[in-house]
């Protein structure tokens, strides 16, 4: 079995406590679809007694929820969710920005999640298992989830652009500064769209959806936006390379587009459903 590495969530909270990176985490992060949480919740369905009287999940947990990326899509859905996250700044922001009276988030991580045995049917982790220490968390996913309990896991790729003109030369140019980025080395699991999750978990059934996408047409400065949310672009403004490499690529989108023109980025969405984990 795959291991990351011993209490990795903590070791990272650094890299998403700033309040700066935090705030323009929740501005400019893509939205999950909604089908991702259908998808999920549907999974859940199929695995329940047909003796279960209501429809909606008893309770999900969201681990790694960040900021609440994805945990309001799961609100009318379920009676009760709890999101959380290592991180007091990123629990701060989603409780402020939180909407819904069935949805709290606490700081807590999937390593040692704050619940009791058995009591949970759906557990979600979006865009942050790859900062996990898999065999803590696969425990904790054993203990707290329910018999017919499931879990679903997704990310979304490295984002690809098109452009009305030069679309492949533009493409290329953004691939070749994501490259420049000093991401930390687990990020290969998002990169490998988390095969190697898929074979390290220990669950009789585990099933691939990786048919769904992200699109959206942006602005040159809207592009710019999430480009800051990067924590491999956060490290290479720390060095020297950054203000050439960043300065390169703006400049040269804004000669092939203009000031004003739109950029089509795109992320496939890929996810792994499947049952409690069997340890």
């Amino acid at each position: 079995m795959v291991k990351i590495v011993q209490n990795s969530l903590k070791n990272m909270i650094r890299l998403f406590e700033d309040k700066s990176h935090i705030e323009a985490y929740a501005k400019h992060r893509p939205t999950w679809p909604k089908e991702v949480a259908e998808t999920a919740i549907n999974y859940l369905k199929s695995k329940r007694s047909s003796s279960m009287r209501t429809n909606l999940c008893t309770h999900l947990v969201d681990v790694g929820c960040g900021s609440g990326q994805s945990t309001p899509l799961y609100a009318k859905h379920c009676k009760k969710i709890t999101g959380l996250d290592p991180s007091e700044e990123q629990i701060r922001v989603a409780s402020k920005a939180n909407k819904f009276e069935n949805i709290e988030y606490k700081v807590g991580n999937g390593e040692d999640i704050p619940l009791r045995d058995n009591s949970v049917e759906l557990i979600c982790c979006a865009q942050s298992v790859h900062w996990l220490d898999w065999d803590a968390y696969f425990k904790e996913c054993k203990r707290v989830l329910v018999s017919h309990g499931c879990m679903a896991t997704y990310g979304y790729s490295t984002a690809r652009i098109s452009t009305s003109r030069k679309s492949d030369e533009c493409n290329e140019a953004f691939q070749t500064f994501y490259k420049k980025c000093l991401f930390h080395p687990r990020r290969k699991h998002i990169d490998n769209y988390l095969s190697e999750f898929y074979d390290a978990l220990p669950c009789k059934e585990k099933v691939r959806e990786d048919s769904m996408k992200i699109i959206r047409d942006w602005s040159l400065q809207e592009l710019q936006g999430y480009i800051s949310t990067w924590s491999g672009y956060r490290k290479l403004a720390e060095t020297e390379q950054q203000t050439d490499a960043f300065t390169e690529l703006i400049s040269f989108l804004k000669r092939i587009i203009g000031e004003d023109g739109k950029i089509t980025v795109s992320w496939d969405i890929f996810m792994i459903l499947s049952s409690r984990p069997v340890l």
